[in-house]
């Protein structure tokens, strides 16, 4: 994982750290990653991990946490994309990697909040009103 970065802006002082800078600066700038796989992995199982315990929760507790359900799908959808394909790779010649990497995890990290937006009108309405 990398150190932090501490960029002074008009607000103040913003602190970026780890997968969430990384996959920024990934989409935003087309800077590619030294190993996609490994971070794909990492974002995948992070993503299921937010999947179980809001099912967990949900289930067995009867309590719903919002912030969770809407992370999840784009976690585990830009860690599955990247886990499978191995972009966006860094490359050696310095060249940036291909906008359709670009494009790709911008749609499905925008699609899954969508997704993690529709599971909430779907869990309050099915699951925990019954």
């Amino acid at each position: 994982m990398q150190s932090p970065n501490v960029n002074v802006g008009y607000g103040g002082v913003y602190v970026s750290t780890g997968y969430g800078a990384m996959l920024q600066q990934a989409i935003f700038e087309g800077r590619g990653l030294p190993n996609p796989r490994t971070v794909g992995g990492g974002l995948a199982a992070v993503g299921g991990a937010l999947f179980a315990f809001c099912f967990l929760t949900t289930f067995f507790l009867h309590w719903l946490y919002y912030y969770p359900i809407v992370a999840a799908p784009p976690t585990l959808l830009t860690g599955l994309f990247m886990l499978a394909t191995n972009e966006p790779l860094h490359r050696a010649d310095g060249s940036k990697p291909p906008s359709w990497t670009r494009v790709a995890l911008a749609s499905l990290f925008i699609g899954g909040i969508g997704i993690g937006i529709g599971l909430i009108i779907f869990w309050t309405r099915w699951f925990v009103w019954w």
